[in-house]
């Protein structure tokens, strides 16, 4: 459906067709109808879940350009503050009715998705919109220096090694984030005894602050896919 939009819309154009509005229902509705009809009775059909990893990858290609999570930086459109849908059908009609707007903006560079890049594009924007919760950037640069972040990341970073988190291959969340921070705890906790600052402690939003604050100046270096 999304490939074939282009051709569609012309011709509909071309009849003074109104652009079909789909929902949810409506989608599985279709699919319900369409493997019913002699024609496709015998064609097997199945669903793969996708890799969300490799469906970032198919965002940063062919969506980053306008659309992004937590940032909204210029022009961009900030994804979590959309309500996302909760089924592959809701994603699929959501991406059929925004696929008529993609042809005004993006013409001739309209993306082109196949079988495989589709279903990990949909779990990468599910696991996107299920793991992240909206911060507020300026109440986490706050939280990032009264934590002592800026301490070991940014005053001290030669000393002590820490990483540059204005450097990554994604934006931050918090599963991102407790995985850095977890795997990063000895020598977190060894530096913060040595210089004899307090282990911090997190309350309400000031996580999603923080991430928030993170992401607002990330400069996000796409990473290569995963070997397999």
């Amino acid at each position: 459906m999304w490939n074939h939009s282009p051709q569609m819309s012309q011709a509909m154009r071309d009849r003074g067709f109104v652009w079909p509005k789909l929902n949810s229902q409506d989608v599985a509705d279709l699919m319900i109808y369409l493997r019913s009809l002699p024609a496709l009775r015998s064609r097997s059909a199945t669903f793969d879940m996708g890799e969300p990893e490799l469906g970032r990858l198919v965002f940063e290609r062919s969506c980053e350009s306008c659309h992004s999570f937590g940032r909204g930086i210029g022009k961009e459109i900030d994804l979590l503050q959309r309500r996302a849908p909760q089924t592959v059908t809701g994603y699929i009609a959501a991406m059929w009715n925004h696929a008529e707007i993609m042809q005004v903006k993006a013409g001739r560079q309209f993306p082109k998705l196949d079988a495989e890049e589709m279903p990990d594009l949909i779990a990468f924007l599910f696991s996107q919109s299920y793991f992240f919760e909206r911060g507020d950037a300026a109440r986490g640069r706050r939280v990032f220096e009264d934590k002592n972040c800026a301490r070991c990341h940014e005053q001290r970073r030669r000393e002590t090694s820490a990483p540059d988190l204005t450097q990554s291959t994604e934006l931050y969340s918090p599963i991102t984030l407790t995985s850095a921070v977890w795997q990063h705890v000895p020598a977190m906790f060894e530096a913060m005894k040595r210089d004899g600052v307090s282990w911090p402690r997190f309350r309400g939003s000031e996580m999603a602050d923080l991430i928030a604050y993170l992401n607002s100046r990330v400069i996000v270096r796409i990473a290569a896919p995963p070997a397999h």
